[in-house]
């Protein structure tokens, strides 16, 4: 039987647009060399704590390797501050101080290992902010489909003229024994939401992080959201940690980069870098908290 010409045509046609929907993209990605990076937030209530790792080409599947021969140097304000030494106890890439670090000094942090580009950052400490008052409400209505929440407020006053920048979080707190007459304080940030426009929640380390571009040198008070699900122990917290702009700039490209990494569709995320070379973070916080009246 005889197909009519145009049922051929249409044929050609839709094998023509198939063929064209496939095409092979060949990618010449460049050459990667190998360097130190350097991971360490750091802030006075606790000795100096950095990961260190070394940096794969993007098309490497091999395990990442952690250094143990890598030297790590601090100082405050110019001045050599502390050594910090490869504890295995700690974790992989774990290098740990032996000095707490304060607020409102200059630090920098300088990695190198034999035959590798040494890496070096600065930051601060800035001075924390005092929370003026925490109060707590139950069952708040929100919403049209009468759902309900706790509610946490907090205020505090942002000092005039510094561009502050702040993470807060709520903490669930608890301490349990380990041993016996030994006992360990644990505490997890529980998921709060806002609806203030300038605040950005982070779903993955339940923070939340704000600028006072919009309210520089006023009384502030968040209003924060809670699910209802109260575990039945322990005691909540509200943190209000004072952070460096390079920190805050981290926090959030952080967040983008984990709501976006299983998405192809994403535009790519660059999380930000303090480090010299660009890779890593060196960064200051101090931090503020109180009990949440309940």
């Amino acid at each position: 039987m005889k197909q009519p010409i145009h049922t051929l045509l249409a044929i050609a046609v839709a094998a023509l647009a198939y063929s064209s929907c496939e095409q092979v993209i060949e990618i010449e990605l460049p050459e990667h060399t190998p360097q130190l990076i350097v991971n360490c937030t750091f802030s006075p209530d606790s000795v100096m704590f950095a990961d260190v790792s070394i940096s794969k080409h993007l098309q490497d599947t091999a395990n990442l390797k952690f250094p143990t021969d890598a030297t790590v140097i601090v100082e405050e304000d110019g001045a050599f501050f502390d050594s910090l030494k490869y504890m295995s106890l700690f974790g992989q890439g774990a290098y740990v101080g032996t000095r707490k670090p304060s607020e409102g000094r200059s630090y920098g942090i300088r990695a190198s290992k034999s035959g590798m580009t040494t890496v070096e950052g600065q930051n601060r400490i800035p001075q924390s902010v005092a929370i003026n008052a925490v109060s707590y409400r139950d069952s708040v209505p929100f919403g049209t489909d009468d759902q309900v929440f706790d509610e946490i407020t907090i205020e505090f006053q942002d000092p005039a003229g510094a561009g502050n920048f702040y993470a807060l979080a709520v903490q669930l707190r608890d301490s349990f024994e380990v041993s016996p007459g030994v006992w360990e304080v644990f505490a997890y940030n529980l998921f709060a939401a806002s609806d203030d426009p300038t605040i950005e929640s982070d779903f993955i380390t339940n923070q939340l992080t704000v600028s006072d571009a919009t309210f520089d040198g006023q009384l502030k008070s968040f209003r924060l959201r809670l699910d209802r699900d109260d575990p039945g122990f322990g005691t909540l917290h509200i943190v209000l940690a004072s952070v460096t702009e390079d920190y805050f700039r981290y926090l959030r490209t952080m967040s983008a980069y984990s709501e976006t990494a299983f998405n192809p569709f994403a535009e790519p995320v660059i999380i930000h870098s303090n480090m010299t070379p660009e890779m890593g973070i060196f960064a200051g916080y101090s931090m503020r908290s109180a009990l949440v009246p309940r």
